[in-house]
């Protein structure tokens, strides 16, 4: 198998054959010298239970755009982000971040995510038919989001737009050279639209998750 194979019409169209193939393959399907891929429930649980596992995401970028393409501004970013941290990095924001949502804690986001559901719904009535994806799954996150990072909705959709822009640089299949500068683009975008909302939040401290965020500390580390 080609890592094409997984960015093809055909698949998009219908997955499940590939899917298949990489099943029938055993427990790991080897793409590449320094690459492979598994459809194993057990296996994936295993190595992510497994402490003597850290995530590399350099490694796969490096097998799937070569050297430079480290330097991509995507891929810097992703090398930053929390999810592709090991310890003891992982383990010192962990501990931050658990501090900022139990401050928060889960109560007023129920009453938050309950009353924007209530108000999709709302919408509804009087309707014949209801796009569910455009009329609820896409609005219904983009909203809570906003209301608890304290930013302008009406931004949702223009950051939801970049977010999934830049990760598309996270298929499995390679992105095209235009793919890959719109991926560039669009984490510059959202890196300068955060840098200035960070920024303006630390001058004047909110309720926000934002805020809490930046109010955070744990054995005098901040973030």
């Amino acid at each position: 198998m080609k890592l094409s194979d997984f960015s093809s019409s055909a698949f998009f169209e219908n997955p499940y054959p590939v899917y298949e193939r990489v099943r029938e393959a055993g427990p790991l399907l080897y793409m590449g010298p320094t690459l492979a891929m598994t459809a194993s429930y057990a296996l994936v649980e295993a190595l992510l239970l497994d402490r003597r596992m850290v995530k590399q995401p350099v490694t796969t970028v490096r097998e799937r755009y070569g050297e430079t393409a480290t330097h991509e501004p995507v891929f810097e970013a992703f090398s930053m982000m929390f999810a592709s941290m090991n310890p003891p990095a992982h383990t010192r924001l962990r501990t931050l971040l658990t501090k900022a949502f139990t401050a928060r804690g889960l109560e007023p986001i129920e009453r938050l995510s309950q009353g924007v559901a209530d108000r999709l719904i709302d919408t509804f009535i009087g309707e014949a038919g209801v796009d569910l994806v455009e009329q609820f799954a896409m609005p219904f996150p983009i909203e809570i989001i906003c209301r608890l990072l304290d930013l302008p909705v009406g931004d949702g959709l223009t950051l939801g737009e970049a977010s999934s822009a830049m990760l598309d640089a996270l298929d499995i299949a390679p992105l095209n050279t235009m793919g890959l500068a719109r991926a560039n683009r669009a984490t510059q975008q959202l890196q300068e639209y955060f840098r200035t909302v960070v920024q303006a939040r630390r001058s004047r401290i909110g309720n926000d998750l934002i805020s809490a965020l930046i109010r955070a500390e744990a054995g005098g580390e901040v973030l």
